[in-house]
């Protein structure tokens, strides 16, 4: 039987220390640099809502909580409560696209000659190698472009905010 529970405020600082991991592992800009901006663009919420979450003042909807799950690639439990595991599934981008986990032999050499891979980047770099050339080419356009557009908004952004003090 559960005898202690942590109390609201502590849950939800909590929560808003795993989101905001996640939100590092997944690239998205530091506080203070747009990060709830892009959070809100993410899960179409205000960048006031995204705010709540991050500075645990409230929990998303249990919708949300499912975005952002499905999003960091996270269990439910662990993303609401710690409890691990983190992750359900190893490797859970390759079997989302139907291929499986490279076999025990390839991961050890994976691990032993290139550290400088988390783990993430190793599924992209597979996935993308998975493509001819010329959709290697297109893909490259594809995220130069979305880069070009990310930095455009972000320059916008702080022009706003610059001159609404």
């Amino acid at each position: 039987m559960i005898t202690h529970f942590m109390n609201k405020d502590d849950e939800l600082r909590a929560f808003a220390v795993r989101l905001n991991g996640l939100c590092d592992d997944m690239g998205i800009p530091p506080k203070g640099q747009s990060r709830q901006v892009t959070m809100g663009r993410i899960f179409g919420v205000s960048q006031k809502g995204a705010r709540k979450w991050l500075e645990a003042e409230s929990f998303p909807a249990l919708s949300k909580c499912i975005m952002i799950t499905k999003w960091a690639e996270v269990s439910f439990d662990w993303l609401m409560t710690g409890r691990p595991p983190q992750r359900l599934v190893a490797h859970a981008a390759h079997l989302k696209n139907g291929a499986f986990p490279p076999p025990p032999s390839v991961a050890a050499e994976r691990a032993s000659a290139a550290p400088l891979l988390s783990a993430r980047e190793q599924v992209m770099l597979d996935l993308f190698k998975a493509f001819s050339k010329s959709e290697q080419d297109a893909l490259i356009r594809a995220l130069e472009e979305k880069k070009r557009q990310n930095a455009l908004f972000c320059e916008e952004l702080s022009a706003l905010t610059a001159s609404r003090k």
